[in-house]
């Protein structure tokens, strides 16, 4: 993917959010878990009344996401976000010597 297609993929505060999180909570897994809806409505959908506007909202965000960061391994089911171990997307700094 091309550095500007990438830039736009982040432009939304709520997208970049989701980045943040996913990226460091999907490097730190070692098996597979489940996050029920309610645990991210509570994180990032403060601002909904209905559940059902906020899971909308928020896997449109999401595939912004997952277009940028593609090795994210996740799924979407009824309970909640099925989380997977998946490679960082973020670089590790060279050790210093």
């Amino acid at each position: 993917m091309c550095s500007v297609a990438r830039d736009r993929a982040l432009r939304s505060p709520s997208a970049l959010d989701i980045y943040v999180r996913l990226t460091w909570r999907l490097s730190r897994l070692r098996r597979p878990v489940t996050t029920l809806w309610a645990s991210p409505a509570l994180q990032f959908g403060s601002g909904y009344a209905n559940p059902r506007h906020f899971k909308s909202r928020f896997l449109g965000y999401l595939q912004s996401v997952v277009d940028y960061y593609p090795e994210m391994r996740l799924e979407s089911t009824a309970a909640g976000l099925l989380l997977k171990p998946s490679p960082t997307h973020v670089e590790g700094q060279p050790a210093r010597g």
